[in-house]
């Protein structure tokens, strides 16, 4: 951000750069699960991940480092992003509205939280992001 500041460049591009340092990779020698891949773009966004991706593989190419373990995690991001993996919860197949109506849920933080807890279960099971299936893991999860 200091950086940022001492070239003087607009706040768009201060936001973007700092989300972009913001990005912890793993371990550049594998890249993990899809789950794993998946976690990663929730936390940080399918725009600033890869582009840290970027930069961390300049770093390492201009310490002559080998590269392969980052350009396994860009591959795997990609492939995520492109499939439309679930890893936010505009991703759900299920909106707070449709959480309300099918449990009897007034609207509220408890919403959500449910939503969160979905979203952590579709991470890992991205073929239960189905409306149907969802509501039956919000029931058996019972009310947040």
């Amino acid at each position: 951000e200091a950086c940022c500041e001492a070239l003087k460049t607009d706040r768009r591009t201060r936001r973007e750069v700092v989300a972009i340092g913001a990005v912890t990779l793993p371990s550049p020698a594998e890249p993990g699960s899809e789950a794993d891949v998946r976690r990663l773009l929730r936390a940080h966004g399918s725009r600033p991940a890869p582009d840290r991706i970027a930069v961390a593989r300049a770093d390492l190419a201009a310490g002559s480092l080998p590269t392969d373990g980052l350009d396994a995690l860009r591959a795997a991001v990609e492939a995520q992003v492109a499939a439309g993996a679930p890893f936010a919860i505009a991703d759900l197949d299920i909106k707070g509205g449709d959480l309300t109506a099918a449990l009897g849920m007034a609207p509220g933080p408890q919403v959500g939280r449910l939503l969160e807890t979905l979203l952590d279960h579709v991470i890992d099971h991205p073929e239960d992001n189905r409306r149907d299936a969802l509501v039956e893991i919000a029931r058996a999860r019972g009310r947040i």
